[in-house]
């Protein structure tokens, strides 16, 4: 675990912590840093085609997260099919797009996609410089896929596992949490250098400080990396106890992932960020190219909000970590 992510944890799951970053960010020295920063990104964005993709495999899961809106969503829950797999990766070519990244996961379980590995070979074939990220709760593997992940070009796993004890997995994912960490243990006792994993814990309500601090002592010496992330609304589908705009100190910054990736949900349709489980955008790759959807009026509108003052009175994206890191997703210019 970077040094970074260590203070980074500090900062979701202490109260002090966090009210502490929120203070020093808020000086207008680091804020007119951060603002200079926004927009060296924004000016290289607008002459290069270079993004993320997140694509969402399978909308499909076999968990009960608490903090997931996945059993109250309207669109169904399917499968991507290969014609919108493969018109994802002719789109990209076709209209000279970078793609940075892909994060191969959404709501559904990506393991739950039996295609998943022939897919990522494909995007690895076509766009052999692009990073390969999945987030997945693991509970479903067993030996044939920790070989095929070990021999696969994945390049980063992050396990969404959410509890240091079997009785409150079973409340927050209502999964077999003994099953899951076999799995887990059985990848990182075969996991390759280049392959770098990952253990993350949502803190959803009233979690205990103390099961936080066994969570990081449990797998800071055998993870890569361990991620704690406060649970949020989801566009207020979600009810949380804490919410994270509530300290008045706060600077409200525009979420860089409306302006870095695009997200592709199973059945085609484009989704304004991560958090957008329903793809409110109504466009959809079978009739919309992948740039077009991108530089249109629905994407444009939600920007400019994030751009101005009026963030802060804007509900659906005010109480997300998007919004919320105090312009740290901003810092650098990793390109």
């Amino acid at each position: 675990m970077t040094i970074a992510e260590f203070c980074r944890n500090l900062i979701e799951i202490s109260s002090f912590c966090s009210r502490t970053y929120d203070f020093v960010a808020s000086r207008k020295i680091c804020r007119a840093f951060i603002n200079k920063r926004i927009q060296q990104r924004l000016a290289y964005l607008q002459t290069h085609r270079n993004m993320r993709f997140m694509i969402e495999t399978t909308g499909i899961c076999n968990a009960k997260c608490v903090f997931c809106p996945y059993k109250d969503m309207k669109r169904p829950h399917i499968h991507m099919s290969d014609e919108i797999f493969n018109k994802i990766i002719s789109q990209i070519k076709a209209e000279h797009i970078r793609p940075k990244a892909f994060d191969l996961f959404m709501i559904g379980e990506p393991f739950l996609d039996k295609k998943i590995f022939d897919r990522i070979h494909l995007l690895k074939k076509a766009f052999p410089d692009s990073k390969i990220n999945i987030t997945s709760n693991f509970s479903i593997s067993d030996d044939s896929i920790v070989k095929q992940i070990i021999e696969s070009d994945i390049d980063f796993i992050n396990i969404s596992l959410n509890a240091v004890t079997s009785k409150r997995y079973k409340q927050v994912m209502g999964l077999d949490y003994n099953r899951t960490i076999e799995n887990i243990n059985n990848l990182i006792s075969q996991k390759k250098s280049k392959l770098r994993v990952s253990l993350s814990m949502v803190i959803y309500n009233n979690e205990k400080l103390t099961d936080i601090i066994k969570f990081f002592f449990k797998w800071a010496l055998k993870a890569d990396s361990i991620r704690f992330q406060r649970a949020v609304t989801w566009a207020n589908k979600i009810q949380v106890s804490h919410l994270l705009g509530e300290y008045p100190q706060k600077i409200l910054y525009p979420c860089n992932d409306l302006f870095e990736r695009m997200p592709i949900l199973s059945n085609g349709d484009f989704a304004l960020c991560c958090q957008d489980a329903e793809g409110m955008t109504r466009k959809n790759i079978k009739t919309d190219s992948i740039w077009a959807a991108w530089k249109s009026e629905v994407y444009e509108k939600i920007r400019k909000i994030h751009l101005s003052a009026s963030l802060k009175n804007f509900d659906m994206c005010k109480n997300c970590f998007g919004t919320n890191s105090n312009g740290a997703n901003w810092f650098f210019l990793n390109r």
